[in-house]
């Protein structure tokens, strides 16, 4: 599954991420042009005024899309950065070079079609390799994992102790799966649980974790420190991976003033008491 990053980013890492996808354009550009013009000066024409305009464009692109709150926790916005890239941006700008510099309606679509359409799967697929690079990204990588399912001060003050160990929290929903395996089935959907997560201002990612164990995650994500409340001891699940591999493992004090247990015992306990006193 490709996901949109886990890290923050440097300028410096947006500036080569521009410039490579940018070398890649000329040279694909170039060819889909001469292939459809068969002239080397308007090859040259509508490449050059094509990546002139869209070198500036792509690194707003990308400082946009880092910075926006919409989809920001979706799966679906790799599909949206290249959909607003290649198909709207790309698409506007290019037909109308094209267009100019050959005068001719046909040639100009063809080019446009063409160029935009490969390039869709072709940026898709960039964007996913830079993502497993982290070279040129900065702050501290902390992951906490939780099943969140009845909010609850708790949760909050965990999370918050979490944010406050690194420079980007990534946290790890459990799903219904995952959390019937080792306990009751959770009464909020894994869906309600990671957009309650994701309302939180300390927390800067979420994700959906498979199982108890993060490990799987851990791997993928590769944060700097792992996070667990004290309630376990230190070998509690992940923490073995993270030791294996040269990170941190904290635990941070667990609140012991509310939980889900409670809250639910409680609820279970005044609809018996007010059912003893109807009857």
């Amino acid at each position: 599954m490709f996901k949109s990053p886990t890290y923050k980013e440097s300028h410096r890492r947006s500036v080569t991420r521009s410039t490579v996808w940018r070398i890649i354009g000329i040279l694909f550009l170039a060819l889909i042009t001469y292939i459809f013009t068969q002239s080397w000066i308007t090859t040259t024409l509508v490449t050059i005024a094509h990546h002139s305009i869209s070198i500036v464009g792509y690194y707003l692109h990308e400082r946009f899309w880092l910075h926006i709150k919409w989809l920001k926790y979706s799966k679906y916005k790799p599909f949206a950065r290249v959909f607003v890239y290649e198909v709207i941006y790309g698409n506007l700008i290019l037909g109308t070079i094209s267009f100019i510099f050959t005068g001719n309606f046909i040639v100009a679509t063809a080019v446009t079609l063409t160029y935009i359409c490969n390039k869709y799967w072709m940026f898709y697929l960039y964007d996913w390799i830079w993502n497993k690079v982290k070279w040129g990204t900065t702050g501290t990588i902390v992951y906490a994992y939780v099943a969140f399912d009845l909010f609850h001060i708790g949760h909050l003050k965990a999370l918050e102790q979490a944010k406050a160990l690194g420079d980007y929290l990534i946290v790890g929903v459990i799903t219904d799966e995952g959390i019937e395996a080792y306990k009751r089935q959770p009464i909020q959907s894994l869906d309600e649980r990671m957009k309650l997560v994701a309302g939180l201002g300390c927390v800067d990612k979420v994700i959906e974790q498979k199982a108890l164990d993060p490990t799987e995650e851990l791997k993928k994500i590769q944060p700097d420190i792992l996070v667990h409340g004290d309630d376990w001891n230190k070998n509690f699940p992940g923490a073995s991976y993270m030791r294996s591999i040269g990170k941190q493992v904290i635990l941070t004090k667990y609140y012991h003033g509310q939980s889900t247990t409670k809250i639910i015992d409680r609820i279970r306990n005044e609809c018996i008491y007010t059912k003893i006193q109807r009857h």
